[in-house]
């Protein structure tokens, strides 16, 4: 999607205190686990979800395909389909 930054992905979705509260408790949890880069939340999300073959989207993977990849394929078309993907 593009976003690098917490302060940049709360401008996107809104800066009413509302949202704001709502988003803090996602913020916090991926500070405690180090996470403070789009990269380092690919390779956690990459490492909690299984790849599965013959899904209609993923059927064009291979074993050779990287976790990250088939983690960004699974996020862009699957998960936020409906947001445009910066890659």
């Amino acid at each position: 999607m593009g976003i690098e930054s917490d302060q940049e992905m709360l401008q996107l979705i809104g800066t009413e205190d509302e949202i704001m509260s709502a988003m803090m408790t996602s913020i916090e949890e991926s500070h405690k686990l180090g996470i403070h880069f789009q990269q380092q939340a690919i390779k956690y999300i990459s490492g909690n979800i299984k790849q599965r073959r013959g899904f209609p989207s993923t059927s064009h993977y291979t074993s050779r395909t990287s976790p990250e990849d088939y983690t960004m394929d699974i996020l862009a078309n699957i998960i936020l389909a409906h947001v445009p993907v910066i890659i």
